[in-house]
C-alpha cells in the first residue's frame, strides 16, 4: 500500500509544517544562539523520522525501524517508536525556543537527554568495536573516513542534544 510513496518528501512536508508550528516561538525572539542549534538539531530528528510513523501503519512488512539503539521491525511497534521520536523532537525544539522556565523544561531534559543517549550510545559503540568501520556514505562517491565520520557523528548528533538537556537542566527551576 505505502510502495507508491514518497518518503522524503512526505518528510519534507512535515518539516515544513513543523517549521510553520515553530513560527510564532522563532517571530517572538526569545530564544538563544544555543537554543536555536538544539532546535535546529531536534528539527532534523523531525525529518528524519517523520515516515515512520505512517509507513508503520500503511507499509507494515517494509517499515523496520533504526534510529540509534531503537529498533523494530516494523508495523505498530516502528509507529509508535518513530511517532514517540518525531513528537517528542518537536516539543524539544518548540520548548528550546520558547526559553521558558519550570517544570515543563522537564520534557526538554527528557527527550533531548534520551536522544543523547539514543545516538551517542552506537557512535561510542563502534568507537570501541570497530572504528575503522564508522564512516558516512553519500552515495557511491563519497564516503567520510573514520578520522572526520566520527567527530562529525558526534558533534552532530550527540553534543546539540546532551547540550538541549543541559538548557532543560538550567531552566527546570522558576
Amino acid at each position: 500500500m505505502g510502495e507508491g510513496m514518497n518518503w522524503p518528501v512526505f518528510a519534507a512536508v512535515v518539516g515544513v509544517i513543523s517549521i510553520l508550528a515553530l513560527l510564532p516561538t522563532l517571530i517572538a525572539r526569545k530564544w538563544t544562539a544555543p537554543g536555536f542549534f538544539v532546535a535546529i538539531a531536534n528539527l532534523v530528528v523531525v525529518l528524519m523520522n517523520a515516515p515512520a510513523p505512517l509507513r508503520g501503519i500503511i507499509d507494515p512488512a517494509n517499515s523496520a525501524y533504526n534510529f540509534g539503539v531503537l529498533q523494530s521491525e516494523g508495523g505498530i511497534v516502528a509507529a509508535i517508536m518513530g511517532g514517540a521520536v518525531t513528537l517528542g523532537a518537536l516539543l524539544s525544539a518548540f520548548l528550546v525556543l520558547w526559553n521558558g522556565r519550570g517544570m515543563s523544561m522537564l520534557a526538554l531534559v527528557l527527550v533531548d537527554g534520551f536522544l543523547a543517549f539514543n545516538i551517542g550510545v552506537p557512535v561510542a559503540n563502534q568507537l570501541i568495536s570497530a572504528p575503522e568501520e564508522a564512516t558516512i556514505k553519500f552515495g557511491q562517491y563519497l564516503t567520510l573516513p573514520p578520522p572526520v565520520a566520527i567527530p562529525l557523528l558526534f558533534f552532530i548528533f550527540v553534543v546539540p542534544f546532551a547540550g538541549g538537556a543541559l538548557i532543560g537542566l538550567s531552566r527546570l527551576r522558576k
